[in-house]
């Protein structure tokens, strides 16, 4: 499903001005009542977040503004989710998402956390928190991989703690990276020899399904991934 430029605009204002309800309520009157989670996610809510970014970075709406339309997404996104039990056990399919200290930009790992589980996946969403916070619940994490999400060169350096010490810490994680500086500069990323990178959510389910060995159907739209070799030893 395409998304055009008109309901998209349509509803960032609402979620930017339409009080609590009013971006929930544009999607359901323009939309049928059949629109799958993955539809809403990756289809609607999406190019809405990205286009609040471009209407940020352009001067064109004040960060205020651009904040509380994405927390209404990410509250929209919380209730419709299925319950998730908090205490993650030893699981095949599991993993952490994670921003990294000094990302700005959280709604895409909690879009993908929220898509992933609805897979089957047991995934410990880990946003705004500290840099020892982070550390901290990865290594005693039960999971064996860690996605990271970065947008901005202004996380590199967070993003580059990050990976050193789960490296130190917990080698045997497979660490992905996605994000928009993954498209944007490639290069710094690529030093950091992590198992795998990928530009947008497609790339990294992807990278998932190949860590896990299953079957990947490769029918979304993205070939902006890149997969390293794994040591399955």
């Amino acid at each position: 499903m395409q998304l055009s430029h008109e309901y998209r605009d349509l509803i960032c204002q609402r979620f930017m001005f339409g009080g609590v309800t009013g971006g929930q309520a544009a999607i359901e009157s323009l939309f049928p009542k059949n629109l799958t989670r993955r539809e809403l996610c990756l289809d609607v809510l999406r190019p809405v977040a990205d286009h609040l970014g471009e209407l940020w970075l352009k001067d064109e709406a004040v960060f205020m503004s651009v904040r509380v339309a994405t927390l209404r997404m990410e509250a929209l996104l919380r209730a419709t989710a299925e319950p998730v039990h908090p205490v993650m056990r030893k699981t095949r399919r599991q993993a952490i998402f994670a921003s990294v200290p000094g990302e700005d930009h959280t709604f895409g790992v909690q879009m993908a956390a929220d898509l992933q589980r609805a897979k089957g996946w047991d995934i410990q969403a880990v946003i705004n928190v500290g840099q020892a916070d982070l550390l901290s619940q990865i290594v005693n994490s039960p999971a064996e991989i860690l996605g990271l999400s970065i947008g901005s060169s202004s996380a590199m350096h967070g993003l580059y703690v990050t990976v050193a010490e789960v490296k130190k810490q917990r080698p045997d994680m497979k660490i992905l990276v996605s994000g928009a500086l993954v498209g944007i500069d490639l290069q710094p990323i690529e030093r950091l020899g992590v198992a795998g990178h990928a530009v947008d959510f497609e790339g990294a389910e992807m990278l998932l399904d190949t860590l896990m060995g299953t079957t990947f159907k490769p029918d979304y739209r993205s070939n902006d991934v890149t997969v390293l070799p794994v040591d399955r030893s």
